[in-house]
C-alpha cells in the first residue's frame, strides 16, 4: 500500500472517529483532507466515499447547500463507477438532502430511481434496504401521503424487528432504534 492510500484511509478513519465523538469541525477537516488526497491519487471510488462523508458532516452541521454540492459530486462519480446497489445508496443520500431542504419534487424523482436500482440489486443487505425504505417513508410523510407512509412504516417496523440481533451484536445496542422510530411515526400518523 502506498503512503497516499494509507493517508486517505487514515483521514477517513479520523473523520469517522471525530463524527462519532460529535467533533464535527474535526470531522469536516479530516474528510476534506481525505477528499484532497483522493483527488491527488485519482482514486474515484475513494473520492466518492470521501465526498459522501463531507456531505454527511455538512448535513450534521445544518449546511444543506454544502451537503447538496458534495453529494451531487459523489453521485457524478457513482454514476460512472458503481453497480446498482452502490449507486442507489448514493442516490438515496442525495434524495434525503433534497427532502430536508424541502425540494420534494426533485427528491421524488431520485426516490423513484433508487427504488428501481434496488430492485435490480438482489444482494442488497437487509439493513441497507430497510434504510432505503425508511427514506421513502419519511418522504411520503413530508408529502402528506399518510396512508402510503403508514404502509411503509409498518413494513419497515417488521424489517427492523428482524434485524434485532444485528443491532445487539454489531452495535452493542440493547434496544432496536429502527423499531422504536417506526413505532413513533406510526403513533403520530395514526393519531394515537
Amino acid at each position: 500500500m502506498d503512503d497516499t492510500h494509507g493517508s486517505m484511509e487514515e483521514a477517513l478513519a479520523a473523520g469517522e472517529m471525530a463524527r462519532r465523538e460529535r467533533r464535527l469541525n474535526d470531522a469536516a477537516e479530516a474528510f476534506a483532507k481525505a477528499t484532497t488526497l483522493c483527488r491527488a491519487a485519482n482514486d474515484r471510488r475513494a473520492l466518492m466515499h470521501a465526498l459522501t462523508r463531507e456531505a454527511q458532516i455538512a448535513r450534521d452541521r445544518g449546511k444543506w447547500a454544502e451537503a447538496l454540492v458534495f453529494q451531487q459530486q459523489a453521485l457524478m462519480h457513482a454514476r460512472d463507477i458503481c453497480e446498482a446497489g452502490q449507486l442507489a445508496h448514493v442516490v438515496r443520500h442525495l434524495a434525503d438532502i433534497l427532502d430536508e431542504m424541502g425540494r420534494h419534487d426533485e427528491a421524488t424523482c431520485l426516490y423513484e430511481e433508487l427504488t428501481a436500482l434496488y430492485s435490480r440489486s438482489p444482494d442488497t443487505s437487509p439493513l441497507e434496504l430497510a434504510n432505503a425504505i425508511r427514506s421513502v417513508a419519511c418522504h411520503e410523510e413530508a408529502l402528506g401521503n399518510r396512508d402510503r407512509a403508514v404502509s411503509l412504516w409498518c413494513d419497515l417496523r417488521d424489517r427492523y424487528a428482524a434485524l434485532g440481533d444485528m443491532f445487539r451484536e454489531t452495535y452493542g445496542l440493547s434496544n432496536n432504534p429502527g423499531v422504536e422510530e417506526a413505532d413513533r411515526h406510526l403513533a403520530r400518523l395514526r393519531g394515537l
